[in-house]
């Protein structure tokens, strides 16, 4: 969970000193490696001329960054049977973020608050990509504050972000539709994009960033 919240984290904090949401890049891919086991891949940029016309307040993406990029041993920690951990910073000439990937076994079914990984269900394949505030959780309302202004200007600027989720062939062979769906019930239905060998959903930032309860990605087949 920590993990998770951290990873959200960064997203909001870079993103709000920004005025141009089309320098957010997220993308999540999933598929099956040549021993059969599940692999996840998570990148986060971030474009560094973008960044730099939407203005910083004198915040370099170093900054931002270095401190808050996941470290293998929270992923690990977080999901034990996770193999081959690995995070990493990218520094190009064009983008600034990040980049984790991690390995689990093709039978590992995740608990209802694991992250990213699929849950592969006889009709469908569930993939967590929300989760509830605290405030949620304990059944309260968030006291006004800096913290609300800055939930005022992320929907500002996430509202025309998104969250790219690929999922290849190889472990999704055929589906049918996809949708999000709450914990409390509620449907999104979602477009499906089929890429030949890969299947691919393009979700708003404000579907995971916004939502006060457990959100999911719902692959039917």
């Amino acid at each position: 969970m920590k993990t998770r919240k951290k990873m959200y984290l960064v997203a909001i904090c870079l993103i709000a000193v920004m005025s141009l949401s089309s320098c957010l890049d997220a993308i999540q891919h999933i598929t099956i490696n040549s021993k059969g086991d599940i692999e996840l891949s998570f990148m986060l940029t971030i474009s560094k001329s973008l960044f730099a016309m939407g203005g910083s307040q004198g915040e370099s993406l170093e900054d931002s960054f270095t401190e808050d990029v996941i470290d293998p041993d929270e992923l690990s920690a977080m999901i034990p049977q996770a193999t081959k951990v690995d995070a990493r910073l990218i520094d190009s000439d064009v983008d600034y973020g990040y980049h984790f990937k991690f390995t689990i076994p093709r039978n590992f079914q995740p608990q209802d608050d694991t992250p990213m990984v699929p849950r592969i269900n006889w009709d469908n394949i569930e993939i967590l990509l929300g989760m509830p505030t605290p405030e949620a959780e304990k059944g309260e309302t968030a006291e006004p504050g800096p913290t609300d202004e800055m939930d005022e200007m992320g929907e500002a600027i996430f509202s025309s972000a998104k969250y790219k989720v690929q999922i290849s062939k190889k472990l999704l062979e055929q589906a049918s539709k996809a949708y999000v769906r709450t914990a409390s019930g509620e449907i999104t239905n979602v477009d499906l994009v089929d890429l030949g060998d890969t299947y691919l959903v393009n979700l708003p930032m404000l579907m995971i960033m916004g939502n006060e309860e457990e959100t999911y990605l719902v692959f039917e087949y």
